[in-house]
């Protein structure tokens, strides 16, 4: 996996294919490879068809293979996040699919 730095951290990245990007947020603390995207069974692959769609994961901080810190960060973080991994890969729109992180829904925003 590629590395970038974002928003002060580094963070472990794949992209696979080309077209309109598809970008997978994992939930768990293991990484993509754990949480969104574990091998794929046979059946599964070419839903997302390599020439249509740009599929990107990525390792969000604190997790997997991205830099590991003790300085605090929120969910508003996560997403700044994401969105400036979007901005290093210069996608300007992304379809995005993620899990849960868990916590309180009292921490999104409406």
């Amino acid at each position: 996996m590629p590395k970038a730095e974002i928003n002060g951290a580094q963070h472990f990245y794949g992209v696979t294919g080309a077209g309109q990007p598809v970008l997978f947020i994992h939930g768990g603390y293991g990484g993509a490879e754990s949480a969104v995207v574990p091998k794929l069974p046979p059946e599964i692959v070419g839903i997302l068809p390599p020439d249509r769609f740009q599929i990107i994961t990525y390792d969000r901080r604190n997790a997997g293979q991205s830099e590991f810190t003790e300085a605090h960060y929120t969910l508003d973080d996560l997403a700044d996040d994401a969105r400036a991994l979007l901005d290093h890969l210069s996608a300007d729109k992304a379809i995005v699919v993620g899990s849960s992180a868990g916590g309180s829904t009292a921490s999104c925003r409406p």
